[in-house]
């Protein structure tokens, strides 16, 4: 499925995603509305960065076949949460880990080029 996204590119141009199992790694390229666009084939993968709200099938064709995997994602979560929607409201999943949005853009941080020319005087 094509999906699109918001996310911008990185500076290189280059937005990558890997997949969640057989560590596929999938290239998104700025399309003409100037989102960038991959074709995701994984599932599981799909289905996360679905859930995550950054992501969104590109094609009209696609959208129902998307709410079908989200809707069976909620089912899913709901019963592996013992049946309470709000049982991972805390953000800690089953095996006690802390919840990571990993649909979130990449964070780049520009270095510091500038150096102190003297030394600071303490005043007296």
């Amino acid at each position: 499925m094509k999906l699109g996204t918001m996310i911008q590119a990185r500076r290189d141009g280059t937005l990558s995603v890997y997949a969640l199992t057989g560590g596929v790694k999938y290239e998104f390229e700025r399309g003409p509305d100037g989102d960038m666009i991959g074709d995701v084939r994984d599932e599981k993968t799909l289905t996360h960065l679905l859930n995550g709200g950054n992501f969104y099938p590109v094609n009209d064709k696609d959208v129902a076949k998307a709410n079908e995997m989200l809707a069976k994602l909620s089912a899913e979560e709901v019963a592996d949460a013992g049946g309470s929607p709000s049982a991972n409201a805390d953000g800690v999943d089953a095996d006690g880990f802390d919840l990571v949005d990993a649909n979130a853009p990449p964070v780049e941080l520009e270095a510091v080029t500038a150096t102190p020319k003297g030394k600071a005087k303490a005043k007296a």
